[in-house]
């Protein structure tokens, strides 16, 4: 299995996009916020970033904070890793 993730560690959680490649099951692209996925239409690790950017992820914890924090402006700025334990759900 191919596999990238992109990170992000908000007030609210950690977010991860995750952008894979399974041989049974097609392309996996995922937002998650602490293992949760998010109700956003995703259809790129950028469009996930936005979301996240523009809170409109479809997670009231999140959106409810716009205004109130700053998250990163583009996917350049979260932490990308290849490490699949990145995927799993953390707690600040």
């Amino acid at each position: 299995m191919e596999f990238t993730c992109w990170f992000y560690d908000s007030p609210v959680g950690r977010f991860t996009i995750v952008d894979a490649y399974d041989d049974r099951l097609g392309p996996l692209l995922e937002l998650r916020l602490d293992g949760i996925p998010c109700n956003a239409s995703i259809q790129t690790p950028e469009a996930a970033a936005d979301a996240v950017c523009n809170f409109a992820t479809g997670l009231f914890e999140w959106d409810e904070l716009e205004g109130e924090v700053s998250p990163p402006t583009e996917l350049s700025s979260w932490t990308l890793s290849e490490d699949a334990s990145m995927w799993a759900p953390h707690t600040l």
